[in-house]
């Protein structure tokens, strides 16, 4: 049985180099800076000449030029990540080959971090900022099972959380490198690998993989919604549900049945996200999500749930902190809170020719962090920040009814006293 995994960086600040060969030579592109490698290829930070235009390219390994079927894989990466064209999605712009044969694609450059280094900087996130990134993640697989594409390689590492010039962050799903295509699934779809992988290779990153590509079975479009699930139990507990069993990740997913969420995480988790998360990792792929819009959906009800849920001055699972959804992400923007919040919000359109269900609209309410550091404006990221934009309003208006309340019963209890009184 093979083991077959890789991460290729698209993003992020570039750290310094030695020089490296112009090996864009005869193309529109020259090197400006090598920004890493992974198992199959390296990535640079290019120039296109012409357009002055900064961009990523992600070269095959010169090593790996000769084998057919990696070169179809290149092939397989390019087609669907440019037939994909999706916020949620890294975008591809061009397909070449340099003088000496080698295969390359050029894609957009995206500056931010991983979701990896994200979480690593704040140990675990807040409910709604997790609930908002998956929202996102889902919104690209909607359209990359559309068109019949597995990604199989699901993981915090391919998921970027992309800076925008206007200080949003978007969540883009990166690296489709061991993607695969399902036949007759999508006339728009890419054409499958020439000489398809044979059954028993386990393609993936084995932190991550789902339970039939665990045991080399062929893998459809919900093994990627396992691996996402994976994902969403990380970014709310701080680590995966398997780590105690180290190298041997294959038998805990094929095997194993994984503890609820709030077992490790260091604050109270609601049940309904245990079940909705649990849900998602069940082994036997008919008992889990069927497709990423049913994901999607169940994810748009936790939000809703949980922010009604906030509001109460009963409540114990949500703190303060969670409801302002404090950000410790170093290196992304800040801004300090304003006296008042100032909300931006528009109409969803509730009718769409888009078989999709309708995105929920972004919202310019700020988020905070203290810190020692200078602050920076930013706006929140995308999704379900449009709902949490009225909680500051509605938890004001709890407790001035609960005010009003008390006030109230407590003057019919002292007109009662003085009737009685003698």
């Amino acid at each position: 049985m093979t083991v077959l995994a890789h991460s290729d960086h698209l993003g992020g600040r570039p750290a310094p180099q030695a020089a490296h060969d112009d090996v864009f030579a005869g193309t529109p592109y020259r090197v400006v800076q090598r920004l890493g490698q992974g198992g199959m290829a390296e990535v640079f930070l290019v120039m296109h000449e012409e357009l002055g235009r900064q961009l990523v390219a992600k070269l095959l390994h010169r090593r790996l030029a000769g084998d057919a079927q990696l070169l179809d894989r290149v092939r397989v990466e390019a087609q669907s990540l440019a037939r994909l064209e999706q916020a949620n999605i890294v975008q591809v712009t061009d397909y070449r080959v340099t003088q000496n044969g080698t295969p390359f694609l050029v894609m957009e450059h995206l500056l931010g971090r991983t979701l990896r280094d994200e979480l690593r900087a704040r140990g675990s996130l807040s409910l709604f900022d997790a609930l908002d990134f998956v929202h996102q993640a889902l919104a690209g697989l909607i359209a990359v099972h559309a068109l019949g594409i597995v990604h199989r390689d699901l993981k915090p590492e391919n998921l970027f959380l992309s800076e925008e010039p206007d200080g949003t962050l978007t969540l883009k799903v990166l690296d489709f490198g061991i993607a695969r295509v399902i036949p007759g699934v999508s006339a728009q779809g890419p054409q499958p690998l020439a000489v398809p992988t044979q059954t028993g290779t386990v393609m993936g990153t084995p932190r991550y993989l789902s339970p039939e590509a665990a045991v080399g079975r062929r893998a459809d479009h919900r093994a990627d919604l396992y691996s996402l699930s994976l994902v969403f139990y990380e970014m709310v507990a701080g680590c995966g549900p398997f780590e105690h069993r180290k190298h041997d990740f294959l038998s805990a997913h094929s095997a194993e049945e994984p503890a609820p969420p709030s077992q490790y995480a260091k604050r109270p988790l609601p049940a309904e996200l245990d079940a909705a998360i649990l849900r998602g990792l069940a082994k036997n792929p008919d008992d889990s999500y069927q497709t990423a819009t049913e994901f999607q959906l169940e994810v748009e009800r936790l939000f809703r749930l949980f922010n009604e849920n906030s509001q109460g001055l009963q409540t114990t699972v949500f703190t303060l902190e969670e409801r302002s959804s404090l950000r410790t992400t170093g290196a992304l923007p800040r801004q300090i809170p304003p006296p008042a919040p100032s909300v931006a919000t528009r109409e969803a359109n509730s009718e769409s020719n888009s078989p999709l269900p309708p995105a929920i609209e972004r919202s310019a309410t700020a988020v905070f962090e203290p810190s020692s550091d200078a602050p920076r404006p930013i706006a929140p990221s995308s999704g379900l920040g449009r709902l949490r934009a009225f909680r500051p309003a509605l938890l004001l208006a709890s407790i001035i009814v609960a005010l009003l309340t008390i006030i109230a019963v407590t003057s019919a209890i002292v007109a009662l006293l003085g009737r009685i009184a003698p």
